[in-house]
């Protein structure tokens, strides 16, 4: 019976060694974690976040994809513009060097002054050509400058006119309308290309107003490059000055005369900042 008893204790100490040993085993029961999400790169928002549509990501593509052919339509353009420069400057730099060296007097007792008189007045004639020439070209030039002034001048009150027609359709006086301009102009006073951009647009007169009074808009606008800050507008503040827009109603409006003043102010803030070459 004690030989019983002692073989009884001996494999239930057995069993707890196995139970123990086994305490420390993982089982794979075959599943994989199927439940994983994907993993977003450092420094981008995921457009789903908790299940949950970020509509400031999607709002962030959706501004590069709109502004992806206005980036390169610039970048063509200032590569024309840099290519006409060095054209201009080559032909200048031609010009210069064709300098004629001009034969002093000769001596009327040399046995070849007839000829040599003679080629010091060709090179005269030759020299005063080329100064012709110069002359010309640079009249061309500077009408040409004239013509490009003259036309975006002509392009921006035309803009400007526009504007403020439709601020007057929107229903927003020209007084109120006025100081909305110039609180958005102090902000881009030095940014010419962006208060022009702001012009060329359908919705101008709503999106002066709407950023007149959002000055946080307006901040981000200056710290933006040139395109970034016309994507933002393009997209982001165009749509939400869609808001400010009044319900259509089924009056007619009542016929005006409308006078093709802009602001009244004798020189363009649009202008401001523009160089011309």
């Amino acid at each position: 019976m004690a030989k019983k008893e002692g073989s009884t204790e001996t494999e239930n100490q057995g069993d707890k060694s196995t139970e123990t040993e086994n305490q420390g085993i993982e089982f794979d029961d075959g599943k994989e974690e199927v439940d994983k999400k994907p993993e977003t790169p450092e420094g981008e928002s995921s457009e789903t976040e908790g299940g949950e549509i970020n509509q400031e990501a999607i709002q962030k593509k959706i501004d590069k994809l709109t502004f992806k052919r206005y980036e390169e339509r610039e970048k063509r353009e200032e590569a024309e513009q840099k290519l006409a420069e060095a054209k201009e400057q080559l032909k200048k730099y031609t010009q210069e060097s064709e300098t004629v060296e001009i034969p002093p007097v000769p001596d009327p007792y040399d046995e070849k002054y007839k000829e040599k008189l003679q080629a010091r007045e060709e090179a005269l004639q030759k020299q005063a050509s080329i100064d012709a020439q110069k002359k010309l070209e640079e009249e061309r030039h500077n009408e040409a400058l004239i013509a490009k002034q003259e036309a975006v001048k002509k392009e921006i009150q035309k803009n400007v006119n526009n504007m403020y027609t439709s601020a007057e359709k929107m229903g927003f006086k020209k007084e109120d309308f006025q100081e909305a301009e110039q609180k958005v102009g102090k902000f881009i006073s030095n940014r010419p290309e962006i208060a022009q951009f702001i012009l060329r647009q359908k919705d101008a007169s709503l999106i002066v107003q709407y950023l007149s009074s959002n000055v946080e808009s307006l901040e981000k606008i200056t710290r933006l490059s040139d395109v970034d800050a016309s994507a933002f507008i393009a997209s982001t503040v165009a749509d939400n000055a869609k808001a400010l827009k009044p319900k259509p109603s089924n009056t007619p409006d009542p016929l005006k005369i409308v006078d093709g003043k802009g602001g009244g102010s004798d020189e363009s803030p649009y202008l401001s900042g523009v160089e011309f070459e």
